[in-house]
């Protein structure tokens, strides 16, 4: 009796096609919108807080005024993410890296020399990030060439007038193709660069920025002025411990462990969780959408299902006559 009622199913199906195609399509919809919509915002989270705090393992430690105040801490937190947009200070030494490379879990760490200033292609005058190119530079950023070549691939003499820049500020500033700006000059500080190369950077920092050798840095700039130390955690390490063990190192070796001014890891936990805060409040206005989206399919499905056994009211009396239970 079973196997005879799922075929009068299968063939009533199979007898409106398109009735059923319809009413599979309002379902399926329905259900996949409100998967949809409530995985926007987890998706969005964590893109969000990617780009603010970065995916590669690198921290930045900075040296803070007033470790107690949450404010300066954010402030640099967020400066120092942002490729050292902040003020300089001299309270780091070059010599420290090689004790935090030291430390369980360090692959490597830098001194991030950084200096926001006006420069000028042509006629074309704009703020631009320049970057000072130490030993591990390249490598610790994982910087990629498009076109061109790095600094370090000409004569030693002929360094100190090179820059590598990014592709962002060729194609969105100077609106050139890499080709079209290999050669060309950049004024920075009255003093002429020529663009040996182009590169891309996964980092957010280095997308209007150039580099330019440690002695053209030295030279126009001052080579105290370290703006904050990146290290690279090693893949499976615990980013939090490893990081800890580092500023630790470092309030050490300066003598401010008990001090209110001092070295701390950048904290930008207060824009993370206003960012949460907001997208989940998006979160919870797309579902109440997609709830009545899904409610209106369903009311749409049931519909046609009303219509469906309206129509063979005829045909279920004559069953139900012939000894078919209600079933």
């Amino acid at each position: 009796m079973i196997l005879e009622y799922l075929k009068l199913s299968v063939n009533e199906l199979w007898n409106n096609k398109l009735r059923s195609f319809l009413s599979l399509i309002g379902i399926v919809i329905g259900v996949a919108v409100v998967f949809i919509i409530l995985s926007i915002s987890d998706i969005a989270n964590v893109a969000i807080t990617s780009q603010i705090t970065g995916s590669n393992g690198v921290v930045n430690i900075n040296y803070i005024k007033d470790r107690t105040n949450k404010e300066n801490i954010l402030m640099s937190s967020f400066m120092s993410n942002a490729g050292g947009s902040g003020e300089k200070n001299y309270k780091f030494n070059y010599d420290d890296i090689n004790e935090l490379n030291k430390i369980e879990g360090v692959v490597d760490s830098l001194a991030h020399y950084s200096s926001y200033v006006k420069a000028s292609v042509g006629r074309k005058t704009s703020n631009l990030n320049v970057k000072r190119n130490n030993d591990n530079f390249i490598k610790f950023y994982d910087i990629q060439l498009t076109a061109g070549k790095f600094i370090e691939d000409y004569p030693t003499d002929k360094q100190i007038n090179l820059t590598i820049i990014s592709e962002k500020f060729i194609t969105d500033v100077l609106e050139l193709t890499p080709d079209e700006a290999l050669g060309k000059t950049v004024k920075i500080n009255n003093r002429l660069f020529t663009i040996c190369g182009i590169f891309t950077s996964n980092n957010d920092s280095f997308k209007l920025a150039n580099i330019i050798s440690k002695e053209a840095y030295d030279g126009l700039f001052s080579s105290g002025t370290i703006q904050f130390m990146a290290i690279k955690v090693k893949p499976g390490a615990d980013v939090g411990e490893t990081t800890n063990k580092a500023v630790t190192k470092l309030n050490e070796l300066h003598n401010t462990t008990n001090t209110k001014e001092g070295f701390k890891e950048e904290d930008l936990s207060v824009i993370i969780n206003q960012i949460k805060t907001v997208t989940g409040i998006l979160s919870l206005i797309m579902s109440i959408i997609a709830s009545i989206s899904l409610l209106v399919a369903g009311i749409g499905v049931m519909n046609i299902m009303l219509v469906s056994v309206v129509e063979r009211t005829r045909e279920i009396g004559v069953k139900r006559a012939l000894g078919a239970s209600k079933k």
